[in-house]
């Protein structure tokens, strides 16, 4: 047997992963419902056995819900790990919006309520580009400065 030892920064991705609420998709539902209808199947079994003692029956069926649960987050928690991508590879736009919506659900769980983009202000006034709110007040097409109204160029 090998003994792994967990660093502290480990440690602390998966104290927060366990103690941080995970949405789970439609596959990993099915998966947790066969899960229960097993169990289920098991526990009536347990409870129908006759000459055993009342309080290990209880105890058998207390775990099993409690394998129950340990096998739900286990499913709901365990995320496939993302292959590296290489540092110049430039994103489709399929993947900034996906990534966008990540971030999106996760802020939202981790600060409950939901997050809210920058939004574009009115384009700028001497040659109409955009210029976002959030960011450096700098036209990126003429260089004017909006917090002084100066030009960089």
């Amino acid at each position: 047997m090998v003994l792994q030892v967990m660093t502290q920064e480990k440690l602390e991705e998966r104290v927060d992963a366990w103690f941080t609420y995970h949405s789970p998709s439609v596959d990993q539902v099915d998966k947790m419902q066969e899960i229960r209808r097993e169990a289920y199947s098991l526990a009536i079994l347990i409870s129908e056995v006759e000459d055993m003692d009342p309080a290990d029956k209880m105890t058998a069926i207390r775990k099993l819900r409690e394998a129950i649960m340990a096998a739900n987050a286990g499913i709901v928690c365990y995320q496939e790990p993302e292959p590296p991508i290489p540092e110049d590879a430039p994103l489709t736009t399929e993947e900034m919006i996906a990534a966008g919506k990540r971030l999106a659900e996760e802020l939202k769980y981790k600060y409950g309520q939901p997050y809210v983009p920058p939004k574009a202000s009115p384009p700028c006034s001497d040659c109409s580009g955009p210029v976002w709110i959030a960011g450096p007040w700098t036209c990126p097409s003429c260089g004017r400065h909006f917090s002084c109204g100066t030009l960089s160029r």
